[in-house]
């Protein structure tokens, strides 16, 4: 039986409890937020307070009063204020935990559980049920501080009670959304409420939770102090023995290295120290005169034991200690049982190649025009566009689903090359970002997968429209400051790299697409290397990616005279094909895009127009395969399709055209293409009728002729068909 929720009493103070929630929540004075209450509506286990047609909340361009708290808890409008001023300064700080932080969605939040959690904890935080259906905890300050350093406590907080990824109010910095205010009355009953203490039975009354919610402010400096009490560092009380310990058994390991290692692991080995020394667990001079010494006995000379360990200690005094059995958190493993799972469809953006939440791989060699591919992709997310040649996106119409793109390139620089591409492809540019570089006061490095993906994560958080990151290409941000000395070859290093990103994807809900090189040489058995074993480094890279892309060039097979090998030259289009492998990939498989390269002129910021490269997608071929691509390095070797009675038929059809067409003369390749193109009849299956026709070509005198298609009989005195619009031999 579901117990009553007891009704709220109205108070002839209510004018009072007013004012006082009203300086508790105090933030941006110069405008709210609110929403039609009508307009709520259960949308999966989520309650979002937009309708139909996306409209419900809107921003007040005024400063909030104590009136517009008091409206709110009497049901006439509700409010939300933004927890930090317009410089950036607070006094609240909010950890919104909801659906997308509980393996089970909203439904499986144990709001009461949390509470449970923050009491044993000792947190100074104050719990009520959120709009959506999951769980705001406010932290009330006594005095303004910087958001960023607010944001930083909410992180920490949030981290010790489980959830370290959800979202915090206000962001690190810039604005954040707007955040509804508790006991909302709808009707005769109030909403979003707060859990009476100590003992949780039942929820409280405004009055109460007005003068629990005054009793929890505390200082910035009272505040951080709780969360160190709240988890007792273990790391830190055994530290410096670990250090002790860590440094003798690192220093015999270093002695008894062998050529080829031991720089390597000297490097990793001082950078494990400078962690220690940075956490004031151990002397630099200590640990810096260990290592050397230990490095001269490997071999090392002086100068280059010197760099290494001198690298590596100041790289990790800027790190966290790394953890062991001894010192990590409580843990215990995870069990979904089946029936609970909430199951859904894959949310296509793009039908066989992108889908949000998992992560696909574009390999190909080099001189293919990855880039350009993803740039073109980048732009009809970005803009909202159809794709290309009819093919569909998730929801079965042509038309991509709007959302904003982050580019991460490693190779392509972004003011002469990539936003050119971009416009050259008809990008919205203000829905396309870049993170070009990590920032830590005046000084920037290198962005670093491995490391930094919490920090790529805060932006995302930024904006709730994203649909795509591009990683170009993936290999170039594993390890990138050579901490961890991880390898694109070894299975259990991609792994470990791969695992985060695949899961930043699914916490987003957003599609990574990853470019990624091929193989230099053949790996498959007997040199006949498949698709699934295309990819250069650890099959791990394949592994990860839920669709595997391939990029190869389309080739032409020139009929040889009889005894001799037929000769394969490229047409200068390239096939942009779908791994047969893709786990999620379905009759797409089928579809191979074929593209090419054209420049179009482009207006530059700096006054020039330039002729920049774009996409343009020629047609849709159905009758090469993956591996086909990867047979020839991107050439159209012998066919595995199964369905050679559909192969089959189609170069009949072909064949009769080709009769029909060329009437037994020498005709023009390009009076045949133009037919064959009417008939819907494909480049590589004329290739093979014309194989079986005997048909031989010839190419025409001159620097500019043309190719001409003759029947193996043809006698030179009779007529060629074409010449009247094309010319002769």
């Amino acid at each position: 039986m579901v117990e009553k929720q007891p009704e709220l009493h109205i108070l002839d103070d209510l004018n009072g409890i007013a004012e006082d929630l009203f300086e508790l929540y105090r933030g941006d004075d110069t405008r709210f937020g609110t929403f039609d209450i009508d307009r709520l509506r259960l949308v999966g286990d989520k309650v979002e307070m937009k309708d139909e047609n996306d409209k419900g909340p809107r921003d007040v361009k005024r400063p909030p009063t104590a009136a517009d708290v008091l409206a709110h808890l009497e049901g006439r409008r509700p409010i939300g204020i933004w927890p930090a001023r317009k410089d950036g300064m607070t006094r609240r700080v909010v950890i919104d935990i909801d659906g997308k932080d509980v393996t089970g969605g909203y439904r499986a939040i144990k709001r009461m559980e949390i509470v449970k959690q923050v009491e044993k904890l000792g947190l100074p935080l104050v719990d009520t049920e959120s709009k959506s259906g999951g769980v705001h905890l406010d932290c009330f300050l006594t005095e303004w501080v910087a958001q960023a350093r607010a944001y930083a406590l909410g992180r920490q907080m949030a981290t010790r009670l489980g959830f370290p990824k959800c979202e915090i109010f206000p962001p690190e910095s810039g604005p954040s959304n707007w955040v509804i205010l508790p006991y909302l009355r709808r009707g005769n009953r109030t909403t979003l409420r707060c859990y009476r203490r100590p003992l949780l039975t039942g929820q409280m009354e405004l009055a109460e939770f007005r003068d629990f919610a005054k009793s929890r402010r505390v200082s910035i400096d009272a505040a951080e102090a709780a969360v160190r009490k709240a988890r007792p560092d273990k790391q830190a009380a055994d530290g410096p023995a670990r250090a002790k310990r860590d440094l003798e058994a690192f220093a015999a390991e270093i002695a008894g290295a062998v050529k080829g290692t031991r720089a390597d692991l000297l490097n990793k080995r001082a950078f494990q120290m400078g962690t220690y020394v940075g956490a004031k667990w151990i002397e630099e001079s200590e640990a810096r005169d260990t290592l050397m010494r230990a490095a001269e006995r490997c071999g090392l000379s002086s100068s280059e034991a010197n760099g290494h360990i001198s690298n590596g200690l100041r790289d990790g005094k800027t790190e966290q200690p790394w953890g062991d059995k001894d010192t990590q958190a409580d843990e215990e493993a995870v069990i979904i049982n089946a029936a609970d799972v909430q199951t859904r469809r894959v949310d296509w953006l793009w039908r066989g190649r992108l889908a949000r939440g998992k992560i696909a791989m574009l390999s190909g060699p080099s001189d293919l025009g990855k880039s350009f591919v993803s740039n073109d992709i980048a732009a009809r997310i970005g803009r909202g566009g159809d794709w290309p040649l009819g093919t569909l996106s998730g929801d079965g119409t042509c038309k991509a689903k709007r959302g904003r793109v982050l580019i991460l390139s490693a190779e392509d620089d972004i003011h002469d090359t990539i936003v050119p591409r971009l416009q050259a492809a008809g990008a919205d540019l203000s829905m396309v970002n870049f993170m070009p570089a990590i920032r830590k006061g005046t000084n920037e490095r290198v962005l670093d997968l491995s490391h930094d993906l919490e920090l790529v994560a805060e932006k995302l958080r930024k904006h709730d429209d994203y649909a795509l990151v591009i990683i170009d290409p993936i290999s170039a941000y594993m390890d990138q400051r050579r901490t961890n000395k991880t390898s694109a070859n070894s299975t259990n290093d991609v792994r470990g790299f791969m695992a985060p990103v695949k899961k930043l994807a699914e916490d987003f809900g957003l599609a990574i697409l990853c470019i990624h090189h091929p193989r230099k040489t053949k790996g498959g058995e007997g040199g006949k290397e498949t698709a699934d074993q295309s990819m250069s480094g650890s099959y791990a890279w394949r592994a990860f990616a839920r669709v595997h892309l391939i990029a190869g060039w389309e080739f032409e097979e020139e009929v040889a005279e009889e005894g001799q090998k037929p000769k394969k030259e490229k047409t200068g289009r390239a096939l942009l094909v779908i791994s047969r492998a893709s786990n999620l990939a379905p009759r797409e498989k089928e579809q191979t895009l074929v593209y090419e390269l054209e420049e179009v002129p482009v207006h530059l910021k700096d006054g020039n127009v330039d002729n920049i490269a774009r996409v343009r997608w020629a047609e849709i071929r159905t009758d090469i395969t993956d591996d086909d691509v990867v047979a020839l390095k991107g050439g159209i070797g012998e066919s595995t399709d199964a369905d050679n009675g559909k192969r089959a038929e189609e170069t009949d059809r072909a064949k009769a055209l080709l009769l029909k067409v060329m009437d037994g003369k020498p005709t023009r390749q390009a009076v045949i293409d133009d037919e064959r193109k009417k008939a819907g009849i494909s480049f590589i299956t004329m290739q093979r009728a014309k194989k079986e026709l005997r048909l031989l070509s010839k190419k025409e005198k001159g620097k500019d002729g043309g190719w001409w298609w003759i029947p193996f009989d043809w006698q030179p005195d009779l007529p060629l068909r074409g010449e009247d619009e094309y010319g002769g031999i």
